[in-house]
């Protein structure tokens, strides 16, 4: 409900602040950014997992030198994606210790580009929370 509110809220504020404009004017860029739409933002799996492989071993490897104790752990990135795919605004929204929120936080900034979410048949900013998970082990 607060997601709806605060979705409602914005889409207010910038009806409110919106100009009209004359030929040959430049017109204002849209910034509404979506919590939820009806087709969410999506990114090449095969790619993803490439990228998450090969940037994620060397800070797994980091904090289990640091002496992180063997286990999962995940954390939640939250992330804007443009309407172009490309991401911003990213957030780890829990951090676990020993780098692995900053180290979450890049390999989704350095990652691959991502296809837009769709909102009312229109490319549309969104925002998406992806966990990332590592697994720290001792061979």
């Amino acid at each position: 409900m607060r997601t709806f509110l605060f979705a409602l809220l914005l889409l207010s504020v910038n009806a409110l602040f919106a100009q009209t404009t004359s030929p040959g004017q430049a017109t204002e860029v849209d910034t509404t950014a979506f919590q939820h739409v009806e087709v969410e933002a999506s990114v090449d799996a095969q790619a993803w997992i490439h990228h998450l492989q090969k940037e994620l071993q060397k800070p797994i490897e980091k904090a289990a030198r640091k002496g992180m104790k063997a286990g999962t752990y995940t954390v939640q990135v939250k992330f804007l994606i443009e309407k172009d795919g490309s991401i911003a605004d990213v957030q780890a929204l829990n951090d676990p210790g020993f780098g692995l929120a900053k180290a979450a936080e890049k390999v989704i900034k350095t990652g691959p580009k991502w296809q837009p979410g769709v909102q009312d048949g229109k490319v549309v900013r969104s925002y998406h929370t992806q966990p990332i998970t590592f697994v720290i082990s001792f061979v």
